[in-house]
């Protein structure tokens, strides 16, 4: 049983890595994937071409946004930023919100706000020295997912998701 390609981006977005895939998995949408666009040894030591790969690569899976609202969780990283930078390139600024969660006074909570603000689009923070956590709270992050995870990154990507 393969995993799509948006279970799998899904997956990353929610969870922050890819879910192991069990080992009786013969082949994954992903590496199948990456095979049928010719991304392998090929690439090895051809930085050019492996960088305009990777550009269609990204700008392919902005093909299709669908309908908004978009929520970007916009933090100092180059990854969050292409994302929230393709977006608007679409025309979808009015579609976005972005939102970062930290602590103010550190960089990535703070240069978040700076990114939206300089770009024009809505932005939400997250201060976590706010949220209450405790071990029911764990215990029921742990229990809607239901698998293994990194328990405190879920926990908080939950916020997100659950506010939005």
């Amino acid at each position: 049983m393969n995993i799509s390609t948006e279970q799998a981006i899904s997956a990353f977005l929610y969870y922050g890595y890819l879910p192991r895939i069990p080992e009786n998995i013969e082949e994954s949408t992903w590496s199948q994937n990456h095979r049928e666009r010719g991304i392998d040894s090929e690439w090895h030591g051809n930085e050019s071409r492996l960088i305009d790969q990777g550009i269609r690569s990204l700008k392919s899976t902005m093909e299709d946004p669908g309908e908004g609202p978009h929520v970007i969780p916009l933090s100092g990283g180059i990854d969050s930023r292409v994302i929230l930078g393709g977006l608007v390139e679409m025309g979808l600024k009015d579609q976005i919100i972005a939102v970062t969660f930290g602590t103010p006074g550190t960089y990535d909570y703070e240069i978040g706000a700076q990114v939206a603000e300089f770009v024009g689009v809505r932005h939400d923070r997250i201060d976590l020295s706010k949220i209450a956590l405790n071990q029911a709270l764990l215990e029921e992050t742990v229990r809607d997912v239901g698998r293994w995870v990194w328990l405190f990154d879920a926990f908080y990507n939950r916020l997100i998701q659950r506010k939005y």
